[in-house]
């Protein structure tokens, strides 16, 4: 039996739910990411999700993911925002990290409301869905894959550029 990819294990618990779900390559592209940095090496199934994986996880026009993280990213002890900037680089899609409004986001704030109520023990219709603290501490991650060349809104810098980019000086440093 052969090991499913991140892409594969999605398109399985999407298609179990009943949602209609078509992944293009960039989508694919973007679900291996995700599981190679932020659950490395456990898969896609343990993301640190604010709800249920497939409702946390949104696919955009374009092969664009975006996903409702909880907890934190970071560097070099909890590695995986140091993984995901090197697996953007190498794979050439842009990565943006922000906070989630829910109040801009009502199908999956109301998604993610049920989740927290099932999750405290709670009945829903006392959380409002769009009340901004049901997205309190939940982050946004979106992966938008792009090429190596184009317009500015098509392309990424590989892990050549990151590297030249890395040998600059930044603000305050000098030359050696």
């Amino acid at each position: 039996m052969t090991a499913q990819t991140a892409d594969q294990w999605f398109e399985a618990q999407m298609a179990a739910r009943k949602y209609a779900c078509e992944l293009s390559e960039g989508h694919r592209r973007c679900l291996r990411i995700l599981a190679a940095t932020i659950t490395h090496p456990s898969g896609l199934y343990n993301l640190p999700t604010a709800g249920a994986l497939v409702d946390s996880i949104s696919l955009w026009p374009g092969g664009a993911v975006a996903v409702l993280l909880r907890g934190e990213l970071a560097t070099f002890d909890n590695d995986q925002l140091t993984r995901l900037v090197l697996a953007a680089h190498q794979d050439l899609v842009r990565v943006a990290v922000r906070p989630w409004l829910s109040h801009q986001d009502e199908g999956r704030a109301q998604l993610i409301a049920r989740h927290l109520c099932s999750e405290y023990g709670e009945d829903d219709r006392y959380i409002a869905w769009d009340d901004p603290t049901v997205g309190h501490g939940v982050m946004e991650v979106t992966l938008h894959p792009r090429q190596a060349s184009g317009r500015r809104h098509e392309r990424h810098p590989g892990l050549t550029d990151l590297a030249v980019l890395a040998e600059k000086p930044r603000c305050g440093q000098t030359d050696p």
